[in-house]
């Protein structure tokens, strides 16, 4: 695990408590970990001393990428999009990842917050389409007795 790793951190945390550096690697030991709320507050003190490149979460979402670590990497697009709210490419993305992992409401809210940063992503436009069609194929198909728990012989 990355309790060692985080334990020196945490230590030299604790002596630099001011050091953005620190905070950040500290930040990403935590997600990796999958402890997203402990990250999110230790990249938003790094952020407050010295903005946090945009860069190190792209190398850091790739690494979690790359070792399937889905729910890290969506806890991880979260806090992008918390320190960067007016990145509309963010918001695709983290729209994108939510609905890779079948969240298609967090999906919708994700692209329509892109859209309304950059209404001129017809791309996104089309996303929104097809999460609409899939959902009312899916409505229709549970109203026409096709796994929907009312229509189950009891």
């Amino acid at each position: 695990g990355y309790e060692k790793t985080i334990s020196i951190l945490e230590l030299s945390n604790n002596l630099y408590p001011e050091n953005p550096d620190t905070l950040n690697l500290l930040a990403a030991a935590y997600i990796w970990e999958g402890n997203t709320a402990r990250a999110e507050e230790l990249y938003i003190k790094a952020h407050s001393l010295v903005p946090v490149s945009l860069e190190r979460l792209e190398l850091l979402a790739s690494g979690l990428k790359q070792a399937k670590k889905h729910q890290e990497l969506f806890g991880l697009a979260q806090i992008a999009v918390s320190l960067f709210p007016e990145n509309a490419e963010l918001f695709e993305d983290i729209g994108d990842l939510a609905q890779e992992l079948g969240k298609k409401d967090l999906a919708v809210k994700y692209y329509k917050k892109a859209l309304k940063l950059d209404p001129t992503q017809s791309g996104i436009k089309k996303k929104l389409k097809q999460l609409k069609k899939k959902s009312l194929r899916a409505s229709k198909a549970m109203w026409q007795g096709e796994s929907h728990f009312l229509t189950k012989e009891r």
